[in-house]
């Protein structure tokens, strides 16, 4: 081979790998390439061994389509809102069955979904209400997610205008 040809790998496991990435399956692409590395796959089945190599798939794509919808509704990934750590004090005058009811998304989810408006005295935290339940939401899936959650620049038209 002179020097200005490449040495293309192609063993089956480099072909395969190389396919896996064509098809835009890097979850899988990973898994199998990992059970290369170790040896405790080889005792497993056929079944079992693909089994792993799907569901590594499957849980790359859940993570990435929730950093989507992060990213789609204007929180931050790493916004430390969270429903579970809500404080329902008396001068907040949250209801307590309400906010973990709209935690369930189940006003999202549903067959007609409906919309959220949360109003209150400034300081009383009702973007980080907003950020915590659009976060569920995010985690959650579906085809309604938490889009433009946050005021101003986030919402478009005349909704937009009304909001700042």
């Amino acid at each position: 081979m002179t020097k200005n040809q490449v040495h293309l790998n192609t063993t089956p496991r480099a072909v395969t790998l190389k396919n896996l990435q064509m098809l835009r399956l890097p979850g899988m692409a990973a898994a199998y390439s990992q059970q290369f590395d170790n040896p405790d796959y080889a005792k497993l089945t056929f079944d079992d061994r693909i089994g792993i190599i799907v569901k590594e798939e499957i849980e790359q794509r859940t993570i990435k389509r929730k950093q989507r919808r992060l990213k789609e509704s204007g929180i931050r990934e790493g916004d430390p809102a969270n429903i579970n750590e809500m404080i329902y004090s008396s001068e907040r005058g949250l209801d307590e069955a309400l906010v973990k009811e709209l935690a369930e998304c189940s006003w999202i989810t549903c067959e007609r979904p409906s919309n959220l408006l949360v109003a209150g005295a400034s300081g009383t935290g009702k973007t980080w209400l907003v950020k915590a339940l659009g976060k569920g939401a995010c985690a959650l899936g579906g085809e309604r997610t938490a889009r433009g959650l946050l005021p101003n620049d986030r919402f478009g038209g005349e909704a937009g205008r009304a909001a700042k």
